[in-house]
């Protein structure tokens, strides 16, 4: 079974190893790594730094080499009545800062796609295409409709570029599409293939005009492409604030409204050698997208597509695109952690199992969860985590199948030795030690077969054997029959009891029936046994009503549940009584007064019991039907 198990885990885990990365298989597990990494490194920056919170920022401050020209909303309250399809000479007076400042290379993430005749468009148009040609480095964004058709710079601002009329300005276009995954952007490529040809991504133009070497970094997926680096604070709401600011840490990326660039007259310090991305991050925009950070318990938060560009260009120039494991790496972690739920729930106890599977399971989160913080590793978590409770529960089942098997076997053997109630009171108490007993009030039955020995000695073994099991057989389904408990054989006779382990007022009453109807099948079977010429027997019955204690006796080593007292005793020589006084039913006074019916009884006597003090009154019990007896006052 064992062996099944592991089997069909390959084949689960070789066909969900193949669904794709962290961002398919683990995708809240992803967002919960990032927001997690963020608010400890925010904690530890917190820590770190002191005085006032201008100060704090300036220490916490990250150096990426990118800033953010962002058309926000300060920009569309400087220019309220202009569309933006006319700010291209308000981008043009930004560009000319930028290369005053000593940027090192400018990316628009922002096009004017359409030419008009209007003047104020094309004079705006000539400013900006003239402002493009002036800037060292330079890459213009283009986008692929959902019909494959190519959205391109304007051509005014496309040749104005050097050298751009030759290649049509490829050198200068990046594709601006990147990876999404259940509406969260999560990946990106240098190069893409599409429209039947490879396109290189804004991303990837951006990092290989930069003059900047790009490191090699992890390898990428099978697709291409690779899990972006998003940092911490990444998230700047509609309303332009970073949401790290909560924690005085300031956003990644230093954000610059296009006003204030545009309108400045001399040089920016902030711009010098750094790449710089001009875009849209304005309330009204719709260019915002969901990144990894979770927002709420299974939401995702939102940035702008200028900032989602600028971590794939920080992750690109890094070299530190999260890391995955290959697909074949995959299949034997999964694999491994399924094994190993099976070879535990296959060897060890159920509670010890049930440990070392809640410890694996945590020991492998927090695993993928540090591998993340400290080595941007994304250690699969899903995965592994479904193949280990899979092995686990298959096995886990399967065993309880085969225990409930051999438990529901082991019942049933047991179940012909010992009473079932005695057995659910025996699982009810596993901890029952000698000296535990309950006091309770019983009726005790001593039954005997008249004559055995004498009758048998003749017979071989077998044949004596057959024909007491045969009366023992007849005994028994009657006293189960009225709730009655067969506490012990003893040799040609039994002990019987009613009242144990759980307490009943009708104890004498059940015990008088079931005595009654023994008395009957006795005589049935033995007229049948006299007829055929079998050996045959007749019974001695005694019943005794009082205190006991009931539990277990023994050792540790092994215990009996059984009946200690003076009623026992007093019940067991009653059978000497019987005899002597020549009746096969006798009961005590106590067991009379305990009757709530009437019973046929015939002789009565106070007889002396051997070890006891007190003489006990006893009735003969007649064969027949039931009738009432007036004994000292007492009707019974």
């Amino acid at each position: 079974m064992a062996l099944a198990v592991i089997v069909a885990l390959m084949i689960f885990c070789g066909i969900f190893s193949r669904q794709g990365g962290a961002d398919v298989l683990d995708s809240w597990w992803l967002r919960a790594r990032f927001s997690g990494r963020e608010w400890l490194e925010n904690r530890r920056d917190a820590a770190q730094t002191s005085a006032t919170t201008v100060e704090k920022k300036q220490n916490a401050s990250r150096d990426t080499g990118i800033v953010i020209v962002e058309i926000d909303d300060k920009s569309l309250s400087v220019w309220p009545d202009e569309p933006l399809i006319m700010w291209g000479g308000h981008i043009a007076d930004a560009l000319d800062t930028l290369v005053r400042s000593g940027a090192r290379l400018v990316a628009l993430d922002w096009t004017q796609s359409v030419e008009t005749d209007a003047k104020m468009r094309w004079n705006h148009d000539e400013k900006l295409g003239a402002a493009l040609s002036r800037v060292p480095r330079v890459v213009l964004v283009k986008f692929v409709t959902p019909d494959g058709r190519y959205v391109l710079p304007a051509p005014s601002l496309l040749y104005s570029l050097p050298g751009a009329y030759l290649d049509g300005g490829d050198k200068y276009l990046g594709l601006g599409e990147l990876e999404t995954q259940n509406s969260v952007q999560t990946a990106f490529s240098a190069r893409v293939r599409d429209a039947q040809k490879s396109e290189v991504t804004f991303a990837g133009r951006i990092a290989q005009n930069s003059g900047l070497r790009v490191p090699p970094g992890p390898a990428p997926r099978a697709n291409g492409s690779s899990l972006i680096h998003f940092r911490s604070n990444a998230g700047r709401n509609r309303s332009g604030t970073s949401r790290g600011e909560q924690f005085d840490v300031p956003a990644p990326f230093e954000h610059i409204s296009l006003a204030d660039v545009a309108l400045a007259k001399g040089k920016m310090l902030v711009f010098k050698d750094k790449i710089v991305l001009i875009g849209t991050t304005n309330k009204g925009s719709n260019d915002f997208h969901f990144v990894p950070f979770l927002s709420g318990l299974t939401g995702a938060r939102q940035i702008s597509g200028v900032e989602v560009q600028a971590h794939a260009v920080a992750t690109l120039l890094a070299g530190d695109a999260i890391a995955e494991p290959p697909l074949g790496v995959l299949w034997v972690l999964s694999t491994s952690l399924g094994v190993l739920g099976v070879v535990v729930f296959a060897v060890r106890s159920w509670g010890r199992a049930s440990r070392v599977l809640a410890g694996a399971a945590l020991a492998w989160t927090a695993l993928s969860f540090l591998g993340f913080c400290a080595f941007n590793f994304a250690l699969p978590l899903l995965l592994p985590l479904a193949s280990l409770l899979l092995g686990a529960g298959a096995m886990g089942g399967y065993r309880a199948l085969s225990e409930e098997r051999e438990r529901t076997q082991v019942m049933k053997i047991w179940g012909r030795h010992q009473d079932p109630r005695l057995i659910a009171e025996l699982l009810a108490n596993p901890d029952w030690r000698g000296g535990q007993g309950r006091e309770l009030c019983v009726t005790v039955l001593f039954a005997d077969l008249k004559n055995f020995t004498q009758t048998v000695e003749h017979l071989a073994p077998a044949p004596s054997l057959e024909a007491l099991n045969r009366y023992l057989s007849l005994l028994s389904t009657a006293i189960l029959k009225h709730d009655g408990m067969v506490d012990k054989y003893l040799g040609d006779g039994l002990m019987a009891q009613w009242g144990a382990p759980n307490a009943r007022e009708d104890h004498a009453d059940a015990a008088m029936r079931a005595c009654l109807e023994i008395e009957e099948r006795v005589r049935e079977l033995t007229a049948q046994l006299k007829r055929s010429g079998e050996v045959w027997f007749e019974t001695r019955l005694t019943l005794h009503t009082g205190p006991v204690v009931a539990g277990p006796v023994g050792s540790q080593e092994r215990l009996e549940y059984t009946l200690i007292g003076d009623t026992v005793n007093v019940t067991s020589r009653l059978q000497e009584t019987a005899k002597e006084l020549g009746c096969d039913f006798l009961i005590s006074q106590t067991t009379c007064e305990a009757l709530k019916t009437g019973v046929r009884t015939g002789r009565e006597t106070t007889v002396e019991i051997r070890g006891r003090t007190q003489a006990l009154r006893v009735f003969e019990v007649l064969e027949g039907r039931n009738g009432t007896h007036e004994i000292d006052g007492v009707n019974n």
